[in-house]
């Protein structure tokens, strides 16, 4: 990875549960959320010519957004995430005064998959290891 630090998913794999491993992004049922099934699923982020990973350090520094997860691992296509949640160039986000923790309790940005809510991605508020470097879960290459 890019920044040089590995993501864990935390104690849940740990014990056999993980909220994201459930998650049927090529089923066509969530469309509105990831688009059409079939559509660009299983590219890989260097083809796709973005970074693997971003590091977010405004508001809070220690941020790792990887798109090879979400692209690579999960499937998911551009305008999953840049179709009104992101704009198309990284870091932009970090600069509006919303994009922060009740920003994404408001179910903007990241919040608005990872809000807890079943069949979507893990909560952001209780699963702070998985996205803030340096907390307990996550480890230095």
């Amino acid at each position: 990875m890019a920044v040089g630090f590995i993501l864990h998913r935390g104690a849940g794999i740990a014990e056999g549960q993980d909220p994201i491993a459930d998650l049927d992004v090529t089923s066509g049922a969530a469309s509105d959320n990831y688009g059409a099934a079939g559509e660009v699923y299983g590219a890989t982020s260097d083809a796709l010519g973005v970074p693997d990973d971003i590091y977010f350090t405004k508001p809070v520094d220690a941020v790792v957004f990887s798109h090879d997860t979400h692209v690579t691992d999960m499937g998911f296509k551009c305008d999953s995430c840049h179709s009104g949640l992101f704009e198309m160039k990284a870091l932009s986000s970090q600069g509006e005064p919303d994009f922060d923790m009740a920003g994404l309790a408001e179910g903007k940005y990241c919040g608005a998959c990872h809000s807890g809510e079943p069949q979507m991605a893990f909560a952001s508020d209780t699963q702070c290891a998985r996205c803030h470097v340096g907390v307990k879960g996550i480890e230095e290459e």
